[in-house]
């Protein structure tokens, strides 16, 4: 019963993060001078960042949110800079954990070329986004000690690409 328990809240816990993952792409917009960019461990793209003011007030504004990899603590982690910030910041100078206790993580990228050929890819640095984001998170089941690796495919809407 506990490991079937433990298993289940396993389960709830990837679909929660794969949730916000999924709704976060969906809403990337195109934003040249930031762009979409990725390797087979982490992606970032532009989006509507919480920044809190001096004074306490929190304001939405244009920035980078990124997803990454840090194999060292076993997480995947979410980090966000405003537009301003991006010079001196860098996508892993913080660490909002998303998902932990994870093996591996591997990104790939959609793209149609231009012979209308069409492809996965594990690193993206064309100024266009991607058709498609696919994420695969691998982790170790602890009842069985056997990996199971969740997937999720997100579609980007064609409002992000030129």
């Amino acid at each position: 019963w506990e490991r079937i328990q433990v298993h289940g809240a396993r389960e709830q816990w990837v679909q929660t993060a794969f949730h916000q993952l999924r709704r976060e792409l969906r809403n990337a917009r195109r934003f040249e001078p930031i762009g979409f960019k990725g390797t087979y461990e982490m992606f970032s793209f532009p989006a509507l960042v919480s920044t809190v003011l001096e004074e306490g007030l929190q304001v939405e504004e244009v920035g980078q949110v990124g997803y990454f990899f840090d194999s060292t603590r076993r997480t995947l982690c979410r980090s966000q800079h405003p537009y301003q910030a991006l010079r001196r910041s860098r996508l892993k100078d913080s660490c909002s954990p998303v998902l932990t206790e994870i093996d591996r993580v591997r990104v790939s990228y959609f793209a149609v070329d231009s012979d209308t050929s069409s492809s996965w890819s594990d690193n993206w640095s064309s100024s266009q986004s991607p058709l498609a984001v696919k994420i695969e998170a691998r982790l170790h089941n602890p009842s069985t000690r056997q990996p199971h690796v969740y997937s999720l495919i997100v579609h980007l809407p064609t409002g992000s690409t030129p």
